[in-house]
């Protein structure tokens, strides 16, 4: 989802100027990045023959812990409604990927993990982007993605201080 257009910069109905802004195409680009690098990865793990799978669920499935997962947790962490988790854990859990149990230690708690076959999805995607991470430590030189994130988290932390 774009925010702002970057294509309307003046001789709109009210001819207000619109300033040019360099953070606004940043975001567009992040948006635009993530979106493909997500398609790019989702199209590799097919190949790898996990056939079925989507963004939003690798999205979602990425999102979670190795280990025991709670409904409200994940809900508080992805700002979505725990009928929205519950209801993707069972779409998941139908293509074999995630399962729910009970909680044996909390009974009116049920406990979201990965199947095998879950877990072997998880570990082709970070294998293959292991290796997209070498492919650009030799396009870009190495220590690119550190310096990115580095600016980045700068970005982000910006946002954060007071005007």
């Amino acid at each position: 989802m774009e925010i702002l257009s970057t294509n309307l910069t003046s001789g709109g109905k009210s001819d207000l100027p619109m300033a040019e802004s360099r953070s606004l195409k940043l975001a567009l680009m992040l948006g635009r990045g993530q979106a493909a690098l997500m398609a790019w990865l989702v199209d590799r793990l097919h190949a790898r023959g996990h056939r079925g799978l989507t963004v939003s669920a690798l999205d979602f499935m990425g999102q979670l812990e190795c280990g025991i997962n709670y409904a409200s947790d994940v809900a508080r962490a992805l700002g979505v409604s725990r009928q929205m988790v519950a209801k993707s854990v069972m779409d998941l859990s139908c293509k074999g990927w995630l399962e729910q149990t009970q909680d044996p230690e909390k009974g009116n708690r049920k406990v979201i993990a990965f199947t095998k076959e879950g877990e072997r999805v998880i570990s082709d995607a970070r294998a293959i982007l292991a290796e997209l991470d070498n492919k650009l430590d030799n396009r870009l030189a190495s220590g690119w993605a550190e310096r990115l994130t580095t600016d980045l988290n700068d970005l982000l932390m910006s946002l954060t201080d007071d005007p």
